[in-house]
């Protein structure tokens, strides 16, 4: 006969104990409307965090609605054997991407300028090559001017240029600097004073002037058929050095006429012919030829519509003189073999890159309808090299403070939702 399990036995026999003395205790008491008190608790934890979502959300969604990127439709697509650099399509950043400063985005792929409201008095934007977003804020608005051909450098008003590789400015002499030659070492700078505006030739490294050019002044002589008075004015927006270095264009008046001069370094005038132009003006890589923008309609008729009102030109680089008109542009930012890449706004849809020629023409890139001013480095665009991904700015790139003030709507959903359900519990019976 098998023996009890003697550990069994003992366990049934504690088992039976307890069991004895749970039925001799008294039922336990729970205190009155526990079950209502649990029902408040919840009641106020529920409510907290409703009230402190609502709070938190009244106060972030107006500002990611009045920060948030806004895009365009897409360019149109790129062939597939294209391995752009260029995005295909860039959208406005967020109010509080880093700065240039604070984050230098390196050599840039696209630079344009934001408008005013939304993001204060205006921005400059740089999109790196790399697809990341830098700003940099401007108080009196977003003056600047071109970008170096390497993309490396801004320039960006007054006599500062800005390095895109290190987020540092630096003065140069000689005037406002206003365009760069093609190797990026010499910029066409406009110094005016008491004796008249004076274009000059400066080497960013070295800070050495060459004048070219002083407004109301005789120049040493002309090689064009008959010798013309000096100009009485040099403006702003259409100067350009030649691909070789030893030619300036600058845009004059006189007479109350737009003229285009061709000078030498020595000063001496190539050609002095009127113009209608409305935008900057661009070398060919070869040198050979001139692009820039014109009215079709010189006298600004009432005949004149949105789609006729500027077209992309290209002139001589030798006379001057008109060669082909092309399609609808804005302004030009310079030559893709013998086609012709400009900027066309679309009131109310988009603004657009296209290149421009004899065949017709295809978007490269589209952008924002405000995003104004876009240029892209010489370099990208006589290489062709567009049709990138598109490139949409990281709301994580951003200062300090953006990430202080996350921390603070944190703490404030803590503290209303503690403060709601304490609220609670205490007035309810």
């Amino acid at each position: 006969m098998q023996e009890p399990n003697t550990e069994s036995v003992r366990a049934a026999s504690v088992r039976a104990a307890l069991t004895a003395v749970a039925d001799r205790m008294p039922p336990p008491r729970f205190p009155e409307r526990a079950w209502q008190r649990g029902r408040r608790r919840r009641l106020a934890r529920t409510a907290g965090t409703t009230v402190a979502v609502v709070v938190v959300l009244l106060l972030a969604i107006p500002v990611w609605w009045s920060t948030g990127p806004h895009g365009a439709e897409p360019a149109t697509p790129a062939p597939a054997s294209s391995t752009g650099v260029v995005p295909s399509k860039v959208r406005l950043p967020w109010l509080w991407q880093a700065t240039i400063a604070d984050s230098a985005p390196g050599p840039a792929a696209v630079v344009f300028n934001t408008a005013e409201g939304r993001y204060r008095s205006g921005s400059t934007v740089v999109v790196g090559t790399d697809g990341a977003y830098r700003i940099r804020k401007l108080p009196e608005g977003p003056i600047r001017r071109d970008v170096s051909p390497d993309g490396r450098r801004l320039i960006v008003g007054g006599t500062s240029i800005l390095d895109l590789t290190t987020g540092r400015s630096v003065d140069v002499p000689g005037g406002e600097p206003l365009a760069w030659s093609r190797d990026g070492r010499t910029v066409a700078s406009l110094l005016w004073d008491a004796r008249g505006r004076q274009v000059n030739l400066v080497d960013v490294a070295t800070g050495r002037i060459t004048t070219v050019y002083t407004a109301g002044s005789a120049a040493p002589s002309y090689t064009v058929d008959q010798a013309k008075p000096p100009v009485e004015d040099i403006g702003f927006d259409a100067f350009a050095i030649a691909p070789d270095g030893a030619t300036v264009v600058i845009p004059a008046g006189r007479d109350g006429e737009n003229r285009l001069l061709a000078v030498d370094l020595a000063g001496t005038v190539r050609w002095d012919v009127a113009t209608s132009r409305t935008g900057p003006i661009v070398y060919s890589p070869d040198g050979r030829h001139l692009a820039t923008t014109a009215p079709m309609c010189p006298d600004r008729s009432t005949s004149c519509t949105v789609a006729e009102e500027s077209h992309a030109v290209v002139l001589d680089a030798a006379t001057g003189a008109e060669v082909r008109r092309l399609g609808r542009a804005d302004t030009v930012l310079g030559f893709r073999g013998d086609d012709v890449v400009a900027v066309r706004g679309n009131p109310g849809r988009d603004t657009v890159i296209v290149q421009l020629g004899p065949d017709g023409e295809r978007t490269l890139v589209t952008l924002d309808e405000r995003a104004s001013v876009p240029v892209i480095p010489l370099d990208l665009v006589e290489r062709g090299t567009f049709g990138g991904p598109e490139a949409r700015p990281n709301p994580f790139a951003a200062p300090v403070w953006v990430y202080a003030l996350i921390g603070g709507f944190v703490l404030l959903f803590v503290a209303v939702r503690k403060g709601v359900g304490w609220l609670i519990v205490r007035t309810r019976p």
